[in-house]
């Protein structure tokens, strides 16, 4: 099952800010979307606390329903976040969001998209060094 979405978001000040929205199905690249994390306490504690955040129903899970403007935009049914660290702090998102019926993830995924969170913080660090 294809990923509709899938993006690279960073932190600053409480800002999630995306820096690279696929969409699959019009194989669009778009950036500029912002959110600010203090409007989702729950969903900011859960990201920074978890290894990866498998989402089945973005819509029932307590540590996703106040997102609801933004799912409820793109109509996105479920999703799978992944933290970014650098040196001890989180400073982006890896983001899969999923549109259609409710999507159950597997462990290749999960594991596929640390893996991949774990690339992107070292190409960060290493351009900013």
């Amino acid at each position: 099952m294809l990923i509709e979405r899938a993006s690279i978001w960073i932190v600053k000040n409480y800002t999630l800010e995306c820096k690279d929205l696929f969409i699959n199905s019009t194989g669009v690249h778009e950036s500029g979307i912002e959110l600010n994390l203090k409007e989702y306490p729950n969903y900011y504690k859960a990201i920074k606390s978890e290894r990866t955040l498998p989402i089945k129903n973005v819509y029932q899970d307590s540590r996703t329903t106040e997102l609801d403007d933004y799912l409820k935009k793109y109509n996105i049914s479920s999703l799978m976040d992944v933290p970014i660290w650098s040196k001890g702090k989180m400073i982006g998102i890896i983001c899969q969001e999923h549109i259609g019926p409710h999507r159950e993830w597997n462990a290749d995924e999960e594991n596929f998209a640390y893996i991949m969170s774990n690339i992107v913080s070292m190409l960060i660090e290493k351009n900013t060094n």
